[in-house]
């Protein structure tokens, strides 16, 4: 059996260990996107088309009040596992909706948090957090850490349940399924987007000239290898290696790592010296060792950048990440200094008496795992902000319908979300942030490192 790997969630946040592809365990939030097919500069008014579309108040919803559901991963299930656990979710999400119930609420009405807890293997915890939260709990929107490798526990809120949810990890193949654009979102860009803005870098700055390039992808990602990676890179004139798709089978990696040494040695002959890895599991420590060990020198990419930190993290020196890249925002300690979330950590600060731990600062407690408050607090600060922004503008009448016509025609909402510049949510764009530049991974500091600056990337 393999090593336990890390999988990370979301764009800068904490990371939790995965054990297996369909079995992921984690610990933190934040990321996602999608490519833009249109210019969000054409909606920068930030206002919906003029009147709503329906007079009457959704699901959850009454004239005082407005019912939100929030979904968190149970760490106690999966404790044999990580590395990094939230804290007190709860406690910290509470935090911030009483932030936003003392401050007047969404155009005056209180958020009544429903909170559900979820195991994260497979995709039964998933869907039962969603029976609960739309057909028990009637909640009208969800925000939270909802996680299922394969789509459908996500799906079941929007699809099935023609509810409202704000999550992370979110794949643009997941956000194509959806019946009614509008309902699933995301602060963060898809790990789609990512590639193109990473290969738009790498073609600016000639990084790959004179290089022989080969995809690394697994099962998850086929369809991000397909659409996106490949032809990606062939467009940039690229010579190209032979694709690979790795099969992990939950903890026993025994096929994924032979798959990878027959396609290590397809490569020599091809004369590879640069590899995409795409996906949050091909990153794990055995796989990158693997090509480090293999191919001295190679050239690693990946769009699975959060993972690939978390992974980082726990590898020794010479560490095999160092000099991998990938297209990011600001590292972990340089997003919580930012003024917005420092805003975040004083609210949290007043109301609990106690600071939020800066991530250079967090140690070890008890069997070795790090307690990365901060990564909740980030999370709970951004996505209710988010939440708040577009409910606001929605008007009186809150219901999904108004609230997809709402988001279509949102545009630009740059400074809008905590810890974000750059966003923009319009029709055929429902990740957020255009927070970019390229990075390397750096084991000094344990993140990806900028090298260039952040830009907007809202049109890669």
């Amino acid at each position: 059996m393999g090593r336990v790997r890390e999988r990370g969630l979301g764009r800068r946040r904490w990371a939790v260990p995965a054990t297996v592809m369909v079995v992921a365990l984690f610990a933190a939030a934040c990321g996602s996107g999608t490519k833009s097919t249109a210019s969000a500069t054409s909606t920068s008014s930030n206002s919906p088309a003029a009147g709503p579309v329906s007079k009457t108040l959704g699901q959850g919803v009454t004239a005082a009040s407005v019912k939100v559901g929030f979904v968190f991963i149970d760490y106690s299930s999966v404790v044999q596992f990580i590395h990094n656990t939230a804290g007190d979710q709860e406690q910290t999400y509470q935090v911030f909706v009483n932030e936003v119930n003392e401050h007047g609420g969404v155009l005056g009405r209180q958020i009544i948090p429903e909170y559900e807890t979820y195991v994260p293997i497979g995709t039964a915890g998933p869907l039962t957090a969603c029976a609960s939260l739309t057909e028990d709990k009637k909640v009208f929107a969800t925000i939270g850490v909802l996680y299922d490798a394969t789509g459908a526990g996500q799906l079941c809120f929007v699809n099935q349940h023609h509810s409202i949810l704000i999550t992370h990890l979110l794949s643009q193949a997941v956000l194509n399924q959806v019946t009614t654009p509008g309902l699933l979102l995301t602060v963060d860009p898809t790990p789609e987007r990512t590639t193109q803005v990473l290969l738009s870098l790498l073609n600016h700055q000639h990084t790959l000239s004179g290089k022989t390039v080969a995809v690394l992808g697994e099962d998850e990602s086929r369809a991000s290898v397909a659409s996106t990676v490949v032809p990606g890179l062939k467009q940039l004139g690229v010579k190209m290696g032979s694709t690979a798709i790795l099969t992990i089978n939950g903890t026993d990696f025994t096929i994924a790592e032979a798959q990878l040494d027959s396609f290590i040695q397809k490569w020599k002959t091809e004369h590879v010296d640069a590899v995409f890895m795409s996906g949050d599991d091909v990153v794990a420590s055995q796989f990158v060792s693997k090509l480090r060990n293999e191919m001295p020198g190679v050239l690693l990419m990946t769009d699975g950048e959060a993972s690939a930190q978390a992974n980082g993290k726990a590898e020794p020196n010479p560490n095999p990440y160092d000099g991998m890249l990938t297209a990011t925002n600001l590292p972990s300690q340089q997003n919580f200094e930012q003024p917005s979330f420092q805003a975040c950590a004083k609210t949290y600060q007043d109301a609990l008496g106690k600071p939020v731990i800066a991530p250079a600062d967090v140690k070890p407690g008890p069997g070795g795992n790090k307690v990365e408050v901060y990564g909740a607090m980030e999370d709970a600060c951004e996505d209710l902000a988010f939440f708040k922004y577009v409910a606001d503008k929605v008007g009186p009448y809150l219901n999904d319908e108004n609230w997809v016509r709402t988001i279509n025609n949102l545009g630009d909402i740059d400074n809008v979300i905590p810890g974000t510049q750059y966003a923009s949510i319009h029709t055929g764009k429902y990740d957020a942030s255009d927070d970019f530049g390229l990075a390397e991974y750096d084991s000094t500091i344990e993140d990806f490192k900028l090298t260039s600056p952040i830009f907007n990337a809202r049109n890669p």
